[in-house]
């Protein structure tokens, strides 16, 4: 099953939200002001036109390579961060694919550093947040800025905090301030587990 997921507003912190769950649709809401919205969503258009995933010593060796931490304006990131603490957060460093000609970015996503108190599996909130940044630095350039708008995501299988991963991020296409971009997770043996596709916006 896949779902997409719109953002029309921040999310604000520390303030009481209200979610609500009918005819397949959830929202998020402050007050009035629908800030987010899920629905199902096609699973084929997902999956479709994933690029081949690379080894983990092809990953090993893209991050690396890593570049945007020099021009990445939201370097305290849970995510993608630079200064977050590997045990605290993903921490994923993409960089790019030696010999790939598709734009391919890779790193390793290590949950045991950070998830290892939270049980043997990893959740899906954590799935769908490792799938968000490393696709914005397959489609960035340096110095742009973008906010995510939209997502369709597939989670396929269940992941483990004990092992090591592999997340493959890739740009898509530019239309103006809209940005496509996409981002797989991949285990040792080259199977998929999840995917998204997401819409970028770019800001000033």
């Amino acid at each position: 099953m896949a779902a997409e997921v719109s953002l029309y507003k921040p999310i604000p912190m520390d303030v009481p939200l209200s979610l609500s769950r009918q005819d397949g649709m959830s929202r998020l809401h402050q007050d009035d002001t629908l800030l987010v919205e899920g629905k199902p969503y096609d699973l084929d258009a997902v999956l479709k036109d994933i690029p081949p995933g690379v080894t983990y010593e092809e990953a090993l060796a893209a991050e690396k390579a890593c570049v945007f931490p020099g021009y990445n304006p939201f370097r305290d990131c849970y995510v993608c961060g630079d200064r977050r603490d590997p045990r605290d957060a993903p921490h994923l460093m993409s960089g790019p694919v030696a010999g790939r000609k598709d734009g391919l970015l890779a790193c390793v996503w290590r949950p045991s550093l950070y998830l290892a108190d939270e049980g043997e599996t990893v959740s899906t909130l954590q799935m769908a947040a490792v799938l968000d940044c490393p696709s914005a630095w397959a489609i960035f350039e340096p110095g742009e800025k973008a906010l995510i708008g939209r997502q369709h995501l597939a989670l396929l299988k269940e992941v483990t905090v004990a092992q090591d991963y592999i997340v493959t991020s890739w740009p898509i296409r530019r239309d103006g301030r809209k940005l496509f971009s996409g981002a797989a997770i991949f285990d040792h043996n080259g199977d998929l587990l999840g995917a998204a596709k997401s819409t970028w916006i770019r800001i000033e």
